[in-house]
């Protein structure tokens, strides 16, 4: 596998930033030939679907990968044969396995699952030293070197907390490679109810505050009315999207700096926000290909249906043209910031906060209450009135809609309860999904909506 220093990577990524778009995107052409090359290579998976593909190919000659595709064909799909998948997900039902490498030489997490099975992967030192200097160099930009380190500075992570998801392993990983500074940094189950989430925070007074967009908006909300204390020298947010609008709110309430990282766990590091909350592709290093349902580029500054993302660093699970059902735009305009590295739009990956008895909550938070609905296939929930809450589901093949239903309702019905918000009726419907703009299904909607 290909190894790079910390040194190196920092230079290589300073000098894409002080780039040309041409330029980029010349180096990120030999980068992909690379990747490829290695991938036909090694990945047997790769090498059947390149079977074709002529010498002078185009990005958009290689074929489009799918989730459902590659975990279909796991163990073709690596590039490292002693990857085992069954081997895999017992090191990955163990979270005390965090503190040791998969194969005493990749670090392993999965995806979170939003949009069904859990998908692991493993990651080399090479990818992730370019990525944790992305973050460095692009995105912790200007900032005080003190006021992101949890070795010195207190830290509070809300977060899913539970298994190898990227957010929580990270995370985890970090706290444990602090040491004897490990109590500096702590980790807050985003399920934790809210009062009692905001009593903790305060608690631990944190100087650096990470998390999701849709969850650090409704602890803006708690700073704004008074409840919440905590004076934090930096916010950082990752995995959702983060509006022109929670970016000025997070600002309004905390009044720091506050960085925002669009990424996935199969992609890495796709666009870092700048000063003015404005999102720069990362495109020396990840290649994005905005397209419509069929799989055709969009123009220049169209909203998109999805996203075709390559990952120019993952060597062992190559992800190449992989397809994301995220809706995004690239503009081209001058940025304040002084970068030119493209900005990237996105729009809402979830859907809306909920607020019931004056508690609101964020979109992973409701996520969360459903994941132990076994037979729950896919699903959509309206808040109606004040305090009713309309929930449209599929099943699962062969499951009873009758019991998946009156689950659901319980499920809901008690985590909200427990999270602060009181009794909330439950609607169990039979109609069929809300439809945004587009032809999306919204996961929630906020207010009664034909």
């Amino acid at each position: 596998m290909k190894t790079i220093t910390p040194e190196e990577s920092r230079r290589l990524i300073s000098e894409g930033g002080s780039q040309t778009h041409e330029q980029r995107m010349n180096v990120a052409q030999d980068r992909l030939r690379e990747l490829v090359t290695f991938a036909k290579e090694r990945s047997p998976y790769f090498k059947k679907a390149y079977g074709g593909i002529k010498e002078n190919y185009r990005l958009a000659d290689l074929p489009i990968t799918t989730k459902s595709g590659l975990m279909e064909n796991y163990e073709e799909w690596v590039t490292d044969p002693e990857i085992k998948l069954s081997e895999l997900r017992n090191y990955l039902s163990d979270i005390k396995n965090i503190a040791e490498l998969y194969l005493n030489r990749y670090t392993a997490i999965t995806t979170s699952g939003t949009t069904g099975e859990p998908m692991p992967m493993v990651r080399d030192s090479y990818r992730n030293t370019i990525h944790g200097s992305l973050i460095e160099t692009r995105l912790f930009r200007g900032l005080n070197p003190k006021d992101i380190n949890p070795a010195v500075v207190k830290t509070a992570s809300v977060i899913t907390a539970s298994g190898f998801v990227s957010s929580y392993s990270s995370a985890l990983r970090m706290k444990h490679r602090l040491g004897e500074f490990s109590d500096n940094f702590e980790i807050f189950s985003l399920l934790t109810p809210i009062d009692e989430l905001v009593e903790r925070l305060n608690a631990h007074d944190p100087k650096l505050l990470t998390g999701y967009p849709s969850v650090l908006t409704v602890l803006a909300k708690e700073k704004l009315r008074g409840a919440l204390k905590i004076e934090p020298r930096v916010i950082a947010s990752s995995a959702e999207a983060l509006s022109v609008k929670m970016f000025e709110n997070l600002r309004q309430a905390f009044n720091c700096p506050v960085l925002n990282n669009y990424c996935s766990t199969e992609g890495g590091e796709i666009a870092m926000s700048c000063p003015y909350g404005h999102l720069h592709i990362n495109e020396d290093w990840v290649l994005i290909e905005p397209v419509d349902d069929d799989g055709r580029p969009v123009k220049q500054g169209e909203w998109s249906s999805a996203v075709l993302m390559t990952d120019l660093t993952n060597y062992v699970q190559p992800i190449i043209r992989y397809h994301v059902n995220d809706c995004v735009r690239i503009i081209e305009q001058p940025c304040e910031c002084g970068s030119n590295l493209p900005i990237i739009e996105i729009s809402g990956r979830m859907g809306d906060a909920l607020c019931f008895n004056e508690k609101i909550v964020a979109f992973l938070v409701l996520y969360c209450f459903l994941t132990e609905v076994c037979a729950l296939l896919k699903w959509q929930l309206i808040q109606t009135a004040a305090n009713t809450l309309e929930v449209r589901f599929t099943e699962a093949d062969g499951a009873d809609r009758t019991s998946v239903g009156a689950e659901v309702a319980e499920a809901l019905k008690t985590s909200l309860k427990k999270y602060g918000c009181g009794d909330v009726d439950i609607v169990i419907s039979d109609e069929d999904f809300i439809k945004a703009k587009g032809g999306k299904v919204p996961y929630v909607i906020q207010g009664s909506r034909t």
